[in-house]
């Protein structure tokens, strides 16, 4: 029988609290002390003997991950030291992410008609993730009629607890990049398809991405009166820890400045761990840069341009 660690448990104690504050990757690691008893058999001259043995242990995350027995003993799930929700909050959030699939033209899903996700995170596992606590951290839609991608009503609801954000909408005409994307500030990933019609430029705000690691604003194929994002690239895209980035088929020019190459940690730059960037069909201008060779990490690089 699988058993399941619980840092709540009276024989779990929270032992240290450790920073790795020298790493790029500053976090904080979580040590547990847990106790448990069993009884062993074992064979005397005397007879079979059972005794009363006791074990001690450390565990944190990662030596679950990593730790074969502590794995085979506790299973492959670890433990969640997260509350749920309250049932107020998560009948809100259903309220929202039903609002919000409404307004991408889902009313008629019979998910959306009959179910009214008495459990949303499995009954809308292809639109929608949560986390542990059911709090919804993930949000997957391509809108089906014409609209915009309520932005609005995103930040709103979803905003503070958001990590993944993939939308596709059928823009009624031109429209303006809102920066109101770039003050989903837990955001790890970030995809917008606007299918041309997306325009704007890729505010200074992008520094305050500080978590996104995957940004990808591609607006191909490139259609008749193609908008796409104009201008350059801020010089504080350096705060966003990007590792892929894809600005195909934009109108964006000028020359990329180093930041968009490195990041500063503390008062050392530090390169990217870029593995894709794809920059076709924009107008970028001037020397690429001389030390591409640093980007260890890459895999992909496109700067093709069609005629």
């Amino acid at each position: 029988m699988k058993r399941s660690l619980d840092p709540k448990d009276d024989r779990c104690y929270k032992k240290e609290i450790s920073v790795d504050s020298d790493l790029e990757d500053s976090r904080v690691v979580t040590t547990y002390e847990y106790n448990f008893g069993y009884n062993s058999n074992s064979q005397t001259a005397a007879g079979m003997a059972t005794a009363s043995v006791s074990r001690t242990f450390e565990y944190n995350v990662q030596s679950l991950v990593q730790n074969p027995l502590l794995r085979d003993y506790y299973g492959e799930g670890g433990f969640d030291d997260s509350d749920d929700i309250t049932s107020a909050s998560y009948a809100a959030q259903n309220e929202a992410v039903e609002g919000l699939m409404e307004d991408f033209g889902y009313k008629d899903d019979n998910k959306i008609a009959e179910d009214k996700f008495t459990d949303l995170c499995q009954t809308l596992g292809e639109h929608v993730k949560c986390d542990d606590s059911k709090t919804v951290v993930k949000i997957d839609v391509e809108r089906k009629d014409e609209g915009d991608f309520e932005i609005d009503k995103i930040k709103e609801k979803f905003g503070s607890a958001l990590e993944e954000l993939i939308l596709g909408a059928n823009l009624p005409g031109s429209t303006t990049f809102s920066t109101k994307f770039f003050e989903l500030t837990n955001l790890d990933t970030l995809t917008l398809r606007a299918r041309g019609k997306l325009k704007g430029n890729l505010h200074s705000s992008i520094g305050n991405m500080n978590k996104l690691e995957n940004l990808d604003l591609n607006q191909c194929p490139m259609i008749t009166n193609h908008e796409g994002l104009t201008g350059g690239i801020p010089t504080e895209i350096k705060n966003a820890p990007l590792e892929i980035i894809d600005l195909g088929c934009n109108r964006l020019s000028g020359s990329l400045p180093q930041e968009f190459f490195q990041r500063t940690i503390g008062q050392v730059d530090v390169w990217k761990r870029y593995n894709f960037i794809n920059l076709n069909d924009n107008n970028f201008t001037g020397k690429l840069l001389d030390d591409l060779d640093e980007l260890t990490s890459l895999t992909q690089l496109s700067l093709g341009k069609r005629p």
